[in-house]
């Protein structure tokens, strides 16, 4: 999707990804109530690279990342997504702005796809229902093709 020139569409479905990780990893019905924050905060903390959640103090993600793609499908003016593969600036400010590198973005989420992946094979008696992981299964099995094809 990335490299077909959808980079934005990547871009949201990612970040509403992030949550929806957190869904599976924690021990209350994937649609509970009111746990938007929490799910974004506890798949940050246990899936992705440390400066996520460091990031996130107060909550700053997800008011100007998740908040905002999840419900307008834009990120506030505080965040620029860059798609620049000789930029290593992700996850730096730059004039108070957070600079996201789509590619980075994508391989962060791929590993934590596959942390998620690893919990669930050792939850012994996981109380919820999952449908989709195999779908998550397929988001991995892609990701390793297209790391074979470069």
């Amino acid at each position: 999707m990335i490299d077909a020139g959808f980079q934005y569409f990547a871009f949201i479905l990612i970040t509403q990804s992030i949550e929806t990780l957190g869904a599976i990893i924690d021990n209350k019905p994937l649609k509970a109530k009111s746990q938007s924050k929490q799910r974004f905060a506890s798949a940050l903390y246990k899936l992705f690279p440390g400066r996520y959640s460091f990031l996130n103090k107060n909550n700053w993600l997800y008011d100007k990342l998740r908040n905002q793609v999840v419900h307008v499908l834009y990120p506030s003016s505080s965040i620029h997504i860059i798609n620049n593969k000789e930029d290593k600036s992700h996850l730096q400010f730059e004039n108070n702005i957070l600079k996201i590198h789509i590619y980075d973005y994508y391989k962060d989420l791929v590993n934590a796809a596959e942390k998620t992946l690893v919990f669930l094979e050792k939850k012994d008696n996981l109380e919820k229902e999952i449908p989709f992981c195999f779908h998550i299964e397929s988001l991995l099995n892609s990701a390793n093709e297209q790391k074979s094809d470069h």
